[in-house]
């Protein structure tokens, strides 16, 4: 049993970051240590043990953290390249999305208010971009891989009077909802405004049919009021704000951000464990030690396939506890991994936290 050592990058945007993780031995057992920040600068460091371990339980959490780490993007390359981490049926793309930080309602009362920011309503579906080029149409996931599209909206794309096109958007049933244009016959749109790549992209789904449409764009203060009031009322997932003036800046950063997400229920990424009677699944998140943690059972509906064990899933809820309060299935998420199904993440009643251990792998 040696110590082990990795340094990871990651480089997309303005972000130009590093991570640095150690396994050593320490005295009668084992410690992972870790450092991150932004290269060339001073680090942060920790530890993901506060104090020695058994190795198998030292390299559980190492194991961990270090796929935690690539499956956001980190690569062993110092050139910071997004890491090809893909199944073996799947091609990695090296595009990404540019992911939304939640935001509370203190402040979208702010951005309501802000003439800056424009608001769309959040869709209940599965973040897809549009690939189209000479060659072949693809759709690509949240990861970066390459992923099926249905195929009216294939053939809506390619009937689009362009050479080539990346549209970025949500995939719901056979309906793709696009809100963002980010290449266009072969030029790069990313540095343009988002009111300015908006408008390019009504020009573009203007060739469109139903099975390819856009999401309305509100930038009134009391439009933007109403249809936050509307899209509460109609049940609707949550609703989306994006600076009018921000380019476009692939990953999440680490807080805030030109673009941010409002959700009027909470959701969680779980792991199913177990098949129930009468259509319902045990399911479980794990915890900093890759220690699963059971969180309640959730019935599957009519409308959905009866999950794996194994599967990961999307559950709505209104709190956790950490068994989670009313939950509704979503169905499986094809651009989640088990990584992402973390105790951490859960948003608990008021008044109970966690254990410290539950956040290490946060960082």
């Amino acid at each position: 049993m040696q110590s082990q050592q990795i340094n990871l990058f990651y480089s997309e945007g303005s972000s130009d970051k590093e991570y640095h993780a150690e396994l050593l031995s320490c005295n009668d057992g084992f410690m992972v240590k870790f450092a991150y920040g932004r290269r060339g600068s001073t680090l942060t460091i920790g530890n993901k043990t506060t104090s020695p371990v058994a190795y198998d339980k030292a390299r559980k959490i190492y194991d961990r953290l270090i796929a935690e780490k690539k499956g956001k993007g980190y690569t062993e390359s110092e050139s910071g390249a997004a890491y090809q981490d893909a199944p073996a049926d799947k091609t990695f793309t090296g595009v990404k999305p540019m992911l939304l930080n939640p935001i509370d309602k203190a402040q979208v009362d702010v951005l309501l208010n802000d003439s800056h920011w424009g608001m769309q309503i959040k869709y209940d579906g599965e973040r897809r971009l549009i690939c189209q080029n000479t060659v072949d149409i693809i759709g690509i996931n949240r990861k970066g891989l390459v992923v099926s599209l249905p195929r009216t909206v294939e053939e809506t794309v390619a009937v689009m009077p362009f050479d080539q096109l990346l549209i970025d958007g949500e995939s719901i049933g056979n309906v793709y909802v696009a809100f963002d244009l980010l290449e266009k016959d072969g030029q790069d749109l990313r540095g343009l405004s988002y009111l300015e790549r908006y408008n390019q992209l009504l020009g573009v789904i203007a060739y469109s049919s139903e099975s390819v449409i856009f999401a309305p764009l509100h930038t009134d203060r009391e439009a933007k009021r109403q249809v936050f009031a509307d899209a509460r009322l109609n049940k609707e997932e949550g609703v989306v704000f994006k600076r009018l003036d921000a380019p476009y800046s692939p990953g999440c950063p680490n807080s805030g951000g030109n673009a941010v997400k409002f959700k009027f229920v909470e959701s969680a990424t779980v792991m199913v464990a177990a098949i129930n009677d009468k259509r319902s699944v045990a399911i479980v998140v794990y915890d900093a030690a890759g220690i699963t943690v059971p969180v309640g059972n959730v019935t599957i509906p009519p409308s959905h396939a009866l999950p794996p064990v194994g599967a990961v899933s999307e559950v709505e809820y209104l709190y956790a506890f950490p068994t989670l309060y009313q939950p509704v299935y979503k169905g499986v998420r094809s651009d989640q991994d088990a990584c992402d199904c973390t105790l951490a993440k859960l948003k608990l009643k008021k008044g109970i936290t966690l254990p410290l251990a539950a956040y290490v792998l946060m960082s």
